[in-house]
């Protein structure tokens, strides 16, 4: 997957054509989402690939009013208020409140900072919106460092991390997220145990 990214954006700098970027970009951020993915569930946080995936290309959902309304880019960037850290956080929030759908908030907010990522890397993005209109680059080295680590790092971990099965792996972070919290009412006194 690395090796692709790394075609595309060759193709890319060689074309520069619009109508091969938009496509190219989307499927670099995808790869680049998925691999940030696999690297999370090796180390076994509860993430679900396709949900990563979807984060990975979240962003670029902002193109779409741009083009048809004629929806501005944040002062100094291309980009629109979706590339921001603040997308980021609200996922990470939504995770935080919702413990049931946690895995999937969670999924989604490691897509979209990896589509960050990658964007800093080709680009520049007005990470801090709306504190700051500072915008952020990444040298694209440090980028494909990045996406090296996501395979480098998974051959490195321990066996019986590696070893677990998926779905074993989903169906116990999904049954422990989902099950209803075991509280006594207030007041409630334990029970007595027998001798």
């Amino acid at each position: 997957m690395t090796l692709g990214v790394l075609f595309i954006d060759v193709v890319l700098l060689a074309t520069g054509r619009l109508s091969i970027h938009g496509a190219s970009d989307e499927v670099a951020h995808l790869l680049t989402a998925l691999l940030w993915g696999v690297l999370a569930f090796s180390v076994g946080l509860p993430v679900s690939l396709p949900f990563v995936a979807l984060g990975g290309v979240f962003p670029d959902l902002d193109h779409v009013p741009m083009f048809l309304v004629g929806m501005e880019s944040l002062p100094g960037s291309s980009r629109s208020v979706l590339h921001t850290l603040l997308v980021v956080l609200i996922f990470l929030d939504l995770a935080w409140w919702h413990r049931r759908w946690r895995w999937m908030w969670g999924s989604l907010a490691l897509g979209v900072a990896s589509h960050l990522v990658r964007d800093m890397a080709t680009g520049t993005v007005i990470l801090l919106w709306p504190v700051s209109g500072r915008p952020f680059s990444l040298p694209y080295l440090a980028y494909l460092g990045t996406l090296v680590l996501c395979i480098v790092l998974p051959a490195l971990m321990p066996r019986r991390v590696r070893d677990k099965p998926v779905a074993r792996l989903h169906r116990r972070t999904f049954e422990e997220s989902a099950a209803p919290a075991r509280h006594r009412p207030i007041g409630a006194r334990r029970p007595q145990q027998q001798s």
